[in-house]
């Protein structure tokens, strides 16, 4: 929606004029119709719609439209208006729907109870009517026998079926996170009691802060539910980085990518890094983070030195257009002086079919003799050699594509490449770092590739592809010479591109 932004306004409701005081009915029929951040930015008055949040608000309104059984994991940084946006929504579902049964759960009860304190606001406000003898902060009842329930997750809530149950955190922090017992407590109760009290066509969305992998919503985006991912920084495909919200939530103190780079610097400092991943990036601390150390850049290779020999590595893109699928290439050099030289990057959102021309022109750059090599592991072996037995078109130069078997994770290989790229990590006193990896500076992919190699995580779905290439290249380019015949666990061949 086009946002319709007002002087003033905040993302924020300030409740100080609201009462629990029923008003007139102010739902007429257009505005009954308007999806719910347009029908946020049309009745409330101080507030303005959290319009980086509509990816959640999308599917609070597929929720309400009982189009299936919606189940959903949503996560956004703190400060963002994420639980505003929920009180909102339960709220506009009710005014809507007022006969249908709402669950509002949290960590601690009195959390749960406040909140629903807000949305009962709301929903007077704008025309809701509730019953005299059932309305408390922890449960009220709407005059057609709708209503909600808010407490925490170790709540009583036997006796309550749902039509629409919303998670809000949890876990309050860390350590309840961390804690396997209170984990397999929640997720026990959310088998239980939860998931049994729910009504045909209803939904549950679960938006939290994510502590560790093994956490509830990381087990249910597991099992298939539907993940919304929102980052307060988030970096693009060419390196750059952007601010979910830098207009708000609260206008007069917006949250700027200056500003979270500084709440980001002060969270480092302070040893909290995890601190950062889990409340503004929402997700767990990744475990390669900080692997990379500040790259090393030279503007050319120095005088007096050659190129021993060279390898490229690549990351292909099997099937185009998927989200956060992409095809790279990367070319190293072996200088005589023992330093490995980034000389290329390339990387782009393109399936191979798409990204051909552009990789055949770059290869075309160097000695055909050249190696390409590759990671791979499971059917991506099976892509691989489907791939380079495909015929090419007539007068096209077939492409030797040697594909290493990827026996870890992503982070486990990295660390040869993280090692070489550090440098020693003893040295004498006063000694300079001495990096074993350096980039050629002043060219467009220079700055990008420094970013994304710095903010490698080894996270499955990150924007990382242009690294998976970068250490195939490297180990195949120390290796010196690989196995022939399929000798050594590789497997390679002809590709006419």
């Amino acid at each position: 929606m086009a946002s319709r932004r007002k002087p003033g306004r905040s993302t924020e409701l300030n409740f100080d004029d609201v009462t629990d005081t029923p008003k007139a009915p102010q739902l007429d029929e257009e505005l009954w119709r308007l999806p719910l951040l347009e029908w946020i930015e049309a009745v409330g008055e101080n507030y303005n719609a959290p319009t980086h949040l509509a990816p959640i608000a999308e599917m609070i309104e597929r929720a309400e439209r009982r189009e299936g059984d919606l189940r959903g994991v949503c996560d956004a940084p703190v400060q963002h208006g994420k639980t505003s946006i929920l009180e909102w929504g339960i709220a506009w579902i009710l005014l809507r729907h007022p006969e249908r049964a709402c669950m509002y759960l949290t960590y601690d009860v009195r959390k749960a109870e406040k909140h629903s304190r807000r949305i009962r606001a709301i929903f007077l406000r704008f025309g809701g009517q509730i019953k005299a003898d059932f309305n408390t902060i922890h449960q009220w009842e709407t005059e057609a026998g709708g209503g909600l329930l808010a407490t925490s997750c170790n709540g009583d809530i036997t006796g309550n079926p749902a039509a629409h149950v919303f998670l809000d955190d949890p876990y309050k922090n860390a350590q309840e996170a961390e804690d396997a017992e209170n984990r397999e407590q929640i997720e026990s109760k959310f088998a239980d009691e939860i998931m049994t009290r729910m009504a045909p066509l209803g939904s549950i969305m679960i938006v939290a802060s994510r502590w560790v992998e093994e956490d509830l919503s990381g087990k249910k985006i597991a099992e298939g539910y539907e993940h919304v991912h929102l980052e307060a920084i988030r970096v693009d495909e060419h390196g750059a980085e952007h601010a979910l919200c830098p207009w708000g939530p609260d206008k007069q103190a917006p949250r700027t990518l200056e500003w979270l780079r500084g709440v980001k610097a002060a969270l480092v400092d302070a040893g909290r890094e995890s601190t950062w991943w889990s409340l503004y990036q929402g997700r767990p601390m990744p475990k390669g983070s900080g692997l990379f150390d500040d790259g090393e850049v030279v503007d050319a290779i120095p005088a007096g030195v050659t190129i021993i020999r060279m390898c490229w590595g690549t990351d292909l893109a099997f099937s185009a257009g998927a989200k956060g699928d992409r095809s790279a290439l990367v070319l190293l050099g072996l200088g005589s002086d023992g330093i490995v030289y980034v000389l290329l990057v390339w990387g782009a959102r393109k399936g191979i079919e798409e990204a051909k021309p552009t990789i055949r022109a770059h290869l075309a750059t160097q000695e055909a003799s050249t190696p390409v090599a590759a990671y791979a592991s499971g059917p991506e072996v099976a892509s691989y050699q489907a791939l380079m037995s495909d015929p090419g078109e007539d007068g096209e130069k077939a492409l030797r594509i040697e594909v290493m078997p990827a026996r870890y994770n992503k982070y486990v290989r990295a660390r040869r490449t993280a090692a070489r790229w550090n440098g020693p990590k003893i040295r004498n006193p006063g000694e300079p770092r001495r990096a074993g990896i350096r980039v050629l500076g002043g060219r467009p992919w220079t700055a990008p590739f420094l970013r994304m190699v710095k903010g490698f995580t080894g996270v499955d779905g990150a924007t990382d592809d242009e690294i998976d290439a970068f250490v195939a290249a490297h180990d195949r380019l120390m290796l010196g010479s690989a196995g022939t015949g399929g000798r050594n666990g590789w497997t390679f061949g002809a590709r006419r591109m």
